[in-house]
């Protein structure tokens, strides 16, 4: 049987790895369909379980994993009854650049552990694995649609598990408000300045690529001398495409807002509807005068709240700039578990500082942080805080519960597989026929070890 923290580890709905597809040539590990496992998807997967503190000494574990997801995407492709919503995709591509490049510290740290030079490089490679990610996570909802567990056959599995279930550290359940200052109009007009003196320079005799690569406050793009390859629609955001889109060569923009501050563009080369482009931002980072005045804004709203006047909800949806938590009450979900308990010690500092000592249902003073890579000022409200404690049915019933339908899941997609095996190509290198799979990948009857 296998360890169930291995179980709920090693579930087909598998995570992004951080590896640029295609970019490598290696050894092929097995093919499933048309599908095929490198060498290299096998160490990037043992290198993210390892990451998350799994064990990762039987390397035929990570096979058997990622043999399982291939054959669920090889079917899934096929399945004329599943439809993959580009937008979507488009959508979770953006919000995963945003988080990680936060997380890793800038887009430029990003590219380089992807191995990209670009962003438009990277969406490209995210498109393709993220498109993989959907069509598997639909065929496995498919296949394990409507799975359930009884109160009974919880408390067994709970009865079974429980030695397996790790102790949980301090835990907290947060919601927030955050305010993108505003620039003023004078600090727009000294950016949109700035940027009409480097166009004039470059017209005049400097060349553009010198002018990004000294100038641009673009991580991603200015050591390259601002330039992206390959820019296609739908990649870039709406007001940075309606004016690329409208360059002709060697044409030089004006000055322009996005999101991400102000920018100048030169289109290089036009082939169709895809563009080679160069450009430079000046981020619209807000002054201390101006943060200030964001402050006494989330100061004001939270008096409001404190008077009644209106709910921590209502000032969510009213007031937030966050995407993500405003249609949630500003609740911020583990983005791992999607939960809304958070380990207390894997809070960023400045949220754990806020958090330690307030009382549940207080909120925080406003205060500056940089959150998902943008300069904000917050408020912090506690909503629940649980101390450090073991599993129990009475504390943590959803979240037993959560595990025990992936164990039920797995064995139904695992009962699948088994049934698709005999009418599937499948080959596995000699380097992994010697493993106890769980499965018969090698398709030969009674395996001689199986757990």
């Amino acid at each position: 049987m296998k360890n169930f923290k291995n179980i709920i580890s090693l579930f087909i709905l598998i995570p992004i790895f951080a590896f640029s597809q295609g970019k490598k040539i290696d050894g092929i590990a097995a093919v499933v369909g048309d599908k095929i496992v490198l060498d290299s998807d096998i160490e990037q997967q043992k290198l993210y379980y390892k990451e998350q503190g799994v064990d990762i000494s039987d390397q035929c574990k990570f096979v058997d994993n990622l043999l399982t997801e291939k054959m669920v995407l090889y079917y899934a492709e096929q399945d004329t009854l599943i439809k993959i919503d580009n937008e979507n995709i488009k959508k979770r591509i953006d919000n995963y650049i945003e988080r990680t490049s936060a997380q890793a510290g800038g887009i430029e740290k990003l590219l380089d552990y992807y191995r990209v030079r670009t962003q438009p490089e990277l969406e490209t490679d995210l498109a393709e694995i993220f498109k993989d990610k959907e069509y598997s996570e639909k065929k496995s909802e498919m296949i394990t649609k409507g799975t359930d567990v009884s109160p009974q056959e919880l408390k067994e599995f709970f009865e079974k598990y429980s030695a397996d279930f790790p102790e949980i550290g301090d835990e907290v359940e947060i919601s927030h408000i955050t305010i993108k200052p505003e620039i003023t109009d004078k600090h727009k007009k000294e950016l949109i300045d700035q940027l009409n003196d480097f166009k004039k320079r470059i017209v005049a005799g400097e060349t553009f690529d010198s002018m990004a690569r000294l100038k641009s406050e673009d991580e991603g793009s200015a050591k390259n001398g601002g330039q992206y390859l390959g820019v296609k629609r739908g990649v870039m955001v709406k007001e940075f495409e309606a004016v690329a889109f409208n360059l002709d060569e060697n044409q030089i923009s004006d000055p322009f807002q996005t999101e991400y501050g102000y920018h100048i563009i030169k289109l290089e080369k036009r082939r169709g509807q895809v563009l080679d482009l160069r450009h430079i931002l000046l981020k619209s980072t807000p002054t201390a005068e101006e943060i200030y005045t964001a402050r006494k804004k989330l100061d004001s709203i939270k008096t409001l709240i404190l008077e009644n006047k209106i709910t921590f909800k209502e000032a969510v949806f009213k007031f937030t700039n966050d995407k993500e938590t405003r249609f949630n009450a500003g609740v911020i979900l583990n983005p791992q578990t999607r939960e809304e308990r958070l380990n207390k010690l894997n809070l960023d500092s400045k949220t754990f500082f806020n958090v330690t000592g307030m009382k549940i249902g207080q909120i925080s003073d406003s205060f500056e942080d940089e959150y998902q890579g943008k300069k904000v000022v917050r408020i912090i409200k506690l909503n629940n805080s649980i101390p450090a404690h073991k599993y129990s049915l009475d504390s943590d019933y959803d979240r037993i519960k959560k595990f025990a339908i992936q164990k039920k899941q797995q064995d139904i997609l695992e009962k699948w597989v088994k049934e698709k095996i005999p009418s599937t190509f499948i080959t596995v290198g000699k380097d992994y026929r010697n493993c106890n799979y769980t499965i018969d990948w090698l398709n030969e009857g009674d395996l001689k070890a199986k757990k």
